[in-house]
């Protein structure tokens, strides 16, 4: 089963190779310690949760949580919310980070769901 691993890998990386595009990770954006640097992903939807956007990478990568990705060329950006290396039978398969929708301000497009509105009527609207 050792091969099992080691074909995911090679099929990820064959993905990101003919399907890729050139991702801009942004560090510290809008700061004036803002630096950034450039790899080879592809952005993803995973099939059980079509709403979630998923970066991957064929190599582990020092994207801590916060930083922004951004496909060159795209004016979306993309907010790291999480990563994860992906690992099976003892195999690095590839790194992947979770993101969130941002503006360039690094705020939040889809605003987080509030609350409902209730209006109570009758003589006990408790």
């Amino acid at each position: 089963m050792s091969g099992v691993g080691r074909a995911m890998q090679q099929g990820i990386k064959t993905m990101i190779q003919i399907q890729g595009q050139t991702i801009i990770v942004h560090q510290n954006i809008n700061t004036d310690n803002a630096t950034s640097f450039e790899v080879r992903g592809i952005k993803n939807t995973p099939s059980k949760n079509s709403s979630q956007v998923i970066f991957q990478f064929t190599d582990a990568l020092d994207i801590p949580v916060g930083a922004v990705l951004q496909v060159k060329g795209s004016l979306d950006y993309w907010k790291v919310i999480d990563t994860e290396d992906i690992v099976h039978d003892d195999t690095f398969v590839n790194f992947e980070v979770r993101v969130e929708k941002v503006n360039i301000a690094g705020q939040p497009t889809r605003p987080t769901k509030a609350g409902g509105v209730y209006n109570l009527h009758g003589p006990h609207p408790e």
